[in-house]
């Protein structure tokens, strides 16, 4: 307003010009009754970091100290601000259109597990923007709200909001030709939720893969083992049914009925291109449950992305075996505590990752986390 203006025509000179001079006007104009507006449709760009130099640190420091002493609720106000995100349509809108193009545009269905299947997507999502086009990144956080994290993966960085699930199909129309790539929903709050929601996103000319990186399809069980403990074997669906009644909560949100889980996983399975399988057992299994998927089944094992350093043992006692990975129930965590007990003195074993503590023993010698290009010499060590 005029008159707002009229009585803060200037910056504060204490604070100065840099870090701080705009905050403290638009703080005196809001507590006349002035207003901040976002305009959503206007684009102003920002280099940060260009304009003082060496000098920055300095400023920042000192002029924040006035700020918060001023106005001691400030950043409280940003924090909320940002944790409603109230420019997140215009933000997202933005870059999927930047990545919008006559090619193809993949869009993964995915969450944030770590191990393999995030080693998976991180490299083609590296693979997007080594040919300059860009990737969408699905994931439904496990908050039991219906939401979905949208990620979009450009050559300029990350753009990333939660949005309605019921508004993600407006989002995704901003794209031109999509490529859908469902890659993992364990842990998913409401997996099949999701699955329904993108499905009805489709249109007629978007492709669709399913990834077989576990097998969450087939039961929430995603390693197939039963509720003892055991490989189950796929039987019956009688058998099946009595099992997954006993099942520990695993996951977010299931049917009472595992034909239920199937089916609704058909409803995709039947839709997608491509089912594409890392190993042969994992396109056998798939087959047992939906023999008319056998056509559509591309068995595509991975790549090993570091290759380690061949280890010879020296001879002496006692032998050290080293065990790689994060290493729980399915993984064999069993054995190794097994091999440790019965090893005595002749035998330490390293876990190169984690085991699950209920497995502990006083000759097993747990790394923790590595990072792939360390592998060869922590093997050699």
């Amino acid at each position: 307003n005029a008159h707002i203006l009229q009585q803060v025509q200037l910056f504060d000179e204490v604070i100065g010009y840099g870090y701080g001079e705009e905050v403290d006007w638009c703080r005196k104009t809001a507590a006349m009754g002035g207003s901040n507006n976002g305009i959503g449709t206007l684009y102003v760009e920002h280099r940060g970091g260009g304009s003082f130099g060496t000098e920055k640190l300095k400023r920042v420091q000192k002029n924040n100290r006035i700020i918060n002493k001023r106005y001691p609720f400030y950043d409280e106000s940003v924090a909320r601000f940002r944790n409603s995100d109230p420019l997140v349509a215009p933000r997202l809108a933005l870059a999927l259109a930047s990545i919008s193009s006559p090619k193809s545009v993949r869009v993964f269905v995915s969450q944030r597990l770590g191990g393999g299947s995030e080693y998976w997507l991180e490299e083609q999502i590296s693979i997007s923007l080594s040919d300059e086009s860009g990737s969408v990144v699905l994931r439904q956080p496990a908050s039991g709200s219906d939401e979905l994290v949208v990620e979009v993966h450009c050559p300029s960085g990350v753009t990333r909001g939660r949005v309605p699930a019921s508004e993600l199909p407006q989002y995704l129309d901003l794209l031109q030709n999509r490529q859908f790539v469902f890659s993992c929903l364990v842990n998913a709050d409401d997996p099949l939720a999701v699955t329904d929601r993108v499905t009805q996103c489709l249109r007629s000319g978007d492709s669709i893969d399913v990834l077989l990186h576990d097998y969450f399809a087939i039961c929430p069980s995603y390693n197939l083992l039963s509720y003892k403990g055991d490989f189950c074997r796929l039987p019956s669906i009688v058998q099946c049914q009595h099992c997954y009644e006993r099942l520990p909560q695993t996951s977010g949100q299931r049917p009472t009925k595992i034909k239920d889980w199937r089916d609704a996983w058909s409803t995709l399975l039947n839709r997608a291109d491509k089912v594409v399988a890392f190993s042969s057992s994992s396109a056998d299994l798939f087959a047992q449950i939906w023999p008319n998927l056998t056509p559509k089944i591309v068995l595509k094992p991975h790549d090993l992305p570091v290759q380690p350093t061949p280890v010879h043992p020296s001879g002496s006692r006692p032998v050290t075996l080293g065990v790689l990975g994060a290493i729980g129930e399915a993984k064999g965590a069993r054995i190794v505590n097994g091999l440790a007990r019965g090893g005595r003195d002749q035998l330490s074993i390293v876990v190169i990752g984690k085991l699950d503590p209920a497995y502990s023993h006083n000759s097993i010698l747990v790394h923790g986390q590595y990072e792939q290009d360390e592998i060869s010499d922590l093997a050699s060590r």
